[in-house]
């Protein structure tokens, strides 16, 4: 009788937990990556209604540890991403690194000036851009 209570105890401990989860707003995230520019997707083609939450691909470091986008000529599509994501409630994170960036960001954190830079240029990209709703580190 004890292993019974104990057992029924369990599943509906499982049952409210799972109550909990299917109850909650599902969250959604997709990447938006720079080189979508070359295949002429626009931020205009993004499903966003299926989105809770867009990560633009990339902003890598520089030279001394500053904080650049991987492509320049992307800076339009970054732009519109940013107003299309506000326009429909989606937020929008930037990921910072990404494929082939990994030796990097290893160099700019094993140095100390440079991470300083680094850690500097993330809040200011963070000021300027004020839609960012946060950043990710892709190593």
């Amino acid at each position: 009788m004890k292993l019974l209570k104990t057992i029924s105890g369990m599943i509906l401990a499982v049952c409210m937990a799972a109550g909990l989860t299917f109850g909650a707003n599902p969250s959604v995230s997709g990447y938006y990556p720079f080189w979508a520019q070359y295949s002429e997707f626009t931020p205009e083609d993004v499903r966003w209604d299926f989105y809770s939450d867009v990560i633009y691909g990339y902003f890598v470091p520089g030279d001394d540890g500053s904080v650049q986008l991987a492509d320049e000529s992307d800076e339009q599509n970054f732009e519109n991403l940013l107003k299309k994501g506000k326009t429909n409630k989606v937020r929008v994170w930037v990921s910072l690194g990404g494929p082939g960036m990994s030796d990097a960001m290893s160099e700019m954190a094993a140095d100390e000036a440079m991470r300083s830079k680094f850690a500097s240029s993330v809040g200011e990209l963070l000021n300027t851009h004020s839609l960012i709703a946060g950043i990710e580190l892709s190593w």
